[in-house]
C-alpha cells in the first residue's frame, strides 16, 4: 500500500506540476497525437521547426507558458516548444524512435500493394464486401500500405492504415527494388560508371567481343575517349552505353567537408560529395520532361526532411490519370514540392521517370537521407531547417 500511496504522490504531483503549476525539475511527457507540431516560440504563430511522432517522450523543460493560440499552454522541450494539448504526463523515462521506424533486415519501413482495378472499393467491414457496399472507391494505381491481411468467408483481405478493408484480388503487392549504389572510399578514385543496359559489350582494342555487361552493372573508368570508355580490368566499352558519373567542384558556398548533392540530368546519376570529393554514387530517376514533370536545374537548398508522406496529384484535372501514394519514405525537399525520395513502385533507375521528383531505390534514398541536413531527431515525424543552419545543398544540372 505504501508504494501505492508513493506512486499516487508523484502521479498527482506531476500532472499538477508538468502540465500546470510550476516544479523544480524537468518531468516527462507523452505525445499522444500523431503530427504533433514543434514551434521555435510558445505561439502556434511562430515558426514551425517540424513534427512529433505519437508516443514519443520527452522531458518537459520549465513551467506551461499560456498563449491564446493553445488553451492549454505551450510546455518546452529541448527543441522549441508544443501545445499541451498533444501530450500528458508519463511515469516512463523519456523514449523516442528513429522514424521511419525499420524492422531487421526490411527493405522498407512499411508493406505496400497497389490497385489493380479501378473503382475498387474499400469496406468497413468484410460483410460490407459481400452485400456490395463500399466506404470509398480507390483509383487503379493507388498505392497503400498494408497494415494486416484477414479472411472472412473465405476471402482474403488487405486492412489499410485506417483500418478499412479492400479485397486481396484486388490489389498487387510490391516489395521493392534491390539495386543501391557504390560508395567512395578515401584515396579511392572515383571511376564508377554504369551500365545502361543488359548486354551492351566490352570489346577488346581490335574490336572483338570480350563479355557483355549485366543490367546496372558497374564498371572501373580508366579513361574516356570521345567515342569509348577504357575500362580498369581491360577492354572498351561505347560510351553511349554507360551512365557515367562526372567529378565536378562544389557548389559556391559549401564549406570543407560538408556534404552536398549533385543530380546529373544527362547521365541519371546521383553523387553525394563530401566537400570536393565523392562518396557516394548511384543511379535516379528524374523527371519525364514537360511543364508538368519537370527536374529543375539549379542550386536548391534541402528545406524540409520527412520520415514518410503521402504523395499525390488528385487534385489535377488536366491529367489521364491521378496517382496517389501513401507513406513514401525517406522524403527531402529542395526545390518547392520537388524532393529526392524513395520509389518502391518500379526498378527503372537511370531513366527519366517521375513526376519530377528525384526517385532513389529504397537503399539509396535512406542512404543519402542519413548524411544529409538537418538531420531528423529520433521521435520526429519532420524537420524543416532553421534559417540560421547550413542546409545542405542540392544542384540539378546536365
Amino acid at each position: 500500500m505504501l508504494r501505492v500511496a508513493v506512486a499516487l504522490v508523484l502521479l498527482f504531483a506531476f500532472a499538477g506540476g508538468a502540465l500546470g503549476e510550476s516544479r523544480a525539475t524537468p518531468s516527462v511527457i507523452e505525445v499522444v497525437s500523431p503530427g504533433t507540431p514543434v514551434f521555435a516560440e510558445p505561439s502556434a504563430r511562430s515558426r514551425r521547426i517540424g513534427t512529433l511522432a505519437s508516443g514519443t517522450r520527452l522531458l518537459a523543460l520549465g513551467d506551461r507558458v499560456p498563449h491564446e493560440t493553445c488553451a492549454e499552454g505551450f510546455v518546452r522541450v529541448e527543441r522549441g516548444f508544443l501545445c499541451a494539448r498533444h501530450v500528458r504526463p508519463s511515469s516512463l523515462p523519456p523514449h523516442a524512435v528513429q522514424l521511419p521506424a525499420m524492422r531487421e533486415g526490411a527493405l522498407l519501413p512499411y508493406r505496400y500493394a497497389f490497385v489493380k482495378i479501378d473503382g475498387t472499393l474499400a469496406h468497413r467491414r468484410a460483410e460490407d464486401y459481400f452485400e456490395g457496399v463500399g466506404a470509398f472507391a480507390l483509383g487503379k494505381g493507388y498505392g497503400v500500405v498494408v497494415k494486416g491481411e484477414v479472411e472472412h468467408f473465405g476471402r482474403r483481405f488487405i486492412q489499410l492504415r485506417d483500418g478499412h478493408l479492400v479485397s486481396a484480388d484486388a490489389v498487387a503487392r510490391v516489395r521493392g527494388s534491390d539495386f543501391e549504389g557504390v560508395e567512395i572510399a578515401p584515396g579511392e578514385p572515383f571511376d564508377v560508371a554504369f551500365a545502361k543496359k543488359p548486354g551492351a559489350l566490352v570489346k577488346d582494342a581490335a574490336g572483338r567481343t570480350l563479355r557483355r555487361l549485366g543490367r546496372r552493372e558497374v564498371v572501373r573508368v580508366e579513361a574516356v575517349e570521345p567515342r569509348r570508355v577504357r575500362l580498369r580490368d581491360g577492354g572498351f566499352v561505347d560510351r553511349d552505353d554507360l551512365h557515367l558519373p562526372r567529378l565536378l567542384p562544389p557548389p559556391e558556398g559549401v564549406f570543407a567537408g560538408e556534404i552536398f548533392v549533385d543530380v546529373d540530368l544527362a547521365e541519371q546519376t546521383l553523387v553525394v560529395y563530401r566537400g570536393a570529393r565523392p562518396i557516394f554514387a548511384t543511379l535516379v530517376s528524374t523527371g519525364r520532361g514537360g511543364k508538368q514533370s519537370e527536374t529543375r536545374e539549379g542550386v536548391f537548398p534541402i528545406w524540409a526532411k520527412l520520415a514518410a508522406t503521402d504523395m499525390r496529384d488528385v487534385h489535377r484535372t488536366d491529367v489521364v490519370r491521378n496517382y496517389f501514394i501513401e507513406n513514401v519514405p525517406w522524403v527531402q525537399f529542395f526545390d518547392g514540392a520537388i524532393a529526392l525520395h524513395a520509389a518502391f513502385w518500379h526498378d527503372d533507375f537511370g531513366r527519366p521517370r517521375s513526376h519530377g521528383c528525384v526517385n532513389l531505390s529504397p537503399k539509396d534514398a535512406r542512404r543519402v537521407f542519413e548524411l544529409t541536413r538537418p538531420v531528423l531527431p529520433p521521435g520526429w515525424e519532420a524537420i524543416l531547417v532553421d534559417p540560421e543552419d547550413r542546409p545542405t545543398l542540392v544542384r540539378v544540372h546536365r
